[in-house]
């Protein structure tokens, strides 16, 4: 990916991309290849993760699991009116249609719904939206009935450092954004007719009865993502965009107004141009068939904070947030601090931790 990136620049520019960094050198292949082989270290850290709580990455601890929990909370209103806006998208959307239960084919599953409540936060872990989605039950679905691919894709994390990394050595424009609502964009296949119950507390009156025929894609469905991915895909070919073949997720594209460089995860857009119109001029098409949040020059994308010093043309990134959480997940915030994790005075050896000389 990084090659094809690059043809895209001047030779100059390809250099300095290359040369300049504000990271530390990785690890060579037969460093990795030597971590990987090492048994008792795999056991070691399989062992390590397995006793790892399952939720680490998932809400915050005050985030509601359930209605009655948001109800009870003392963001009751703010969680009902999140509720609300979602239950409106949905309608306005045309994610679903209202059908009698007795219209059902014999044999096809009725899924449930519920809802999650997620309390977002910036960087620094400060509450910033409240946000509420309702949510499809998609593990009862049937494969072969109600879908039969799910697969997605997502940018990997080394190619967001990579476009973070050449535009802060280019001095190019880094921005951020994201699709609202963006499940809710997707068609679903015709052989992919999903029925779910109306949910509790909005169903319609006088058809209280009567189920949703799904005719979009919806979070939770099996195949939401893919849907959703499919119909993002087909509106950047549209407008010109060119996809990486050995990564899905990264699009770019050279115009007379500059070059666009664009990583892509689920909803979050991560854009790098030359220049401010390049950038501007997306925005727009974007606008054109969603509704978009402008979060402008990129400072936290994917639970990632972006620091820039455009003078140096460097960028550093950071995961505060999550380092907090993980402090707080494992009641760490009262341990003392050590300048490193490790036993004081030990002595390690190449053989066998049992050094005989003072160079082993």
């Amino acid at each position: 990916m990084q090659c094809a990136v690059l043809n895209s620049l001047t030779a100059a520019d390809r250099i300095h991309a290359l040369s300049s960094t504000n990271s530390t050198t990785p690890p060579s292949e037969d460093d990795a290849h030597a971590a990987l082989q090492s048994g008792e270290e795999s056991t070691h850290l399989a062992n390590l993760f397995a006793a790892m709580p399952v939720h680490l990455e998932h809400e915050f601890a005050d985030d509601p699991t359930t209605y009655t929990e948001a109800m009870a909370s003392e963001h009751a209103p703010q969680w009902t009116a999140a509720l609300k806006e979602e239950f409106d998208s949905l309608c306005d959307l045309g994610v679903y249609k209202l059908v009698p239960r007795s219209s059902i084919p014999p044999g096809h599953k009725i899924m449930c719904g519920r809802p999650v409540f997620k309390l977002k936060r910036d960087q620094h872990g400060t509450p910033v939206r409240f946000k509420a989605r309702y949510v499809c039950q998609g593990y009862s679905a049937i494969w072969g009935q109600d879908y039969t691919k799910t697969s997605a894709p997502t940018a990997c994390l080394e190619s967001f450092r990579i476009l973070t990394h050449l535009g802060a050595a280019l001095d190019w424009e880094i921005d951020q954004l994201d699709i609202k609502m963006a499940f809710l964009h997707g068609l679903l296949e015709a052989d992919e007719v999903c029925y779910m119950e109306q949910p509790e507390g909005f169903k319609e009156e006088g058809k209280e009865d009567w189920l949703w025929e799904l005719q979009k894609g919806l979070y939770g469905m099996k195949q939401g993502g893919l849907v959703w991915n499919q119909t993002m895909n087909d509106a950047m070919i549209s407008w010109g965009f060119t996809r990486l073949k050995c990564e899905h997720c990264i699009y770019y594209q050279r115009t007379t107004i500059g070059i666009l460089l664009i990583a892509i995860h689920i909803d979050d857009f991560l854009t790098v141009g030359s220049t401010k119109g390049a950038i501007a001029h997306f925005k727009a098409q974007l606008r054109t068939k969603w509704t978009v949040s402008d979060l402008g020059e990129a400072q936290f994308c994917l639970g990632i904070a972006l620091e820039r010093d455009r003078a140096a043309r460097t960028i550093s990134l950071s995961q505060t947030a999550l380092i907090d959480r993980i402090i707080t997940q494992f009641s760490l915030k009262d341990a003392v601090p050590v300048s490193t994790p490790m036993e004081a005075g030990l002595h390690l050896s190449r053989r066998n931790h049992a050094p005989s000389t003072d160079d082993q």
